[in-house]
């Protein structure tokens, strides 16, 4: 079986020097964007140590260092911050508690309604 012929092709050449000279453009997060930045969430994992921070009436903390979620103490949708100081880790049971604590119960079954059947669910 004869074979093939290598085949090369040319590669232009990039001057480097030209892109090294500009600094590299840093994103700046809209002001209400849902997204919590990585150095903060990096903080409240470390600060949190990793696992849920909820902590019962009889003092005792949540053991859960799986499936965790940031909690935001004071609402986004009630403008609240992406700030260290405002955002907590929580497992998924408490963070869904924390959400009926703070939007009401109804709210919260409308949303879940919509999430499980897209968007076109019927409102109440």
């Amino acid at each position: 079986m004869p074979r093939r012929p290598q085949t090369f092709f040319a590669v232009p050449h990039f001057p480097l020097d030209k892109f090294q000279d500009r600094p590299r453009a840093t994103h700046v997060p809209r002001a209400r964007a849902r997204h919590i930045p990585a150095e903060v969430r990096r903080a409240v994992y470390e600060r949190d140590g990793g696992r849920c921070c909820y902590v019962d009436a009889q003092g005792r903390r949540c053991t859960a260092r799986e499936g965790l979620e940031f909690h935001h103490r004071h609402p986004f949708g009630f403008g609240g911050g992406h700030g260290v100081e405002v955002i907590s880790l929580v497992c998924r049971a408490r963070n869904a508690y924390l959400a009926e604590v703070d939007y009401g119960r109804k709210a919260m079954a409308r949303y879940r309604r919509k999430a499980a059947f897209g968007r076109t669910a019927p409102s109440p």
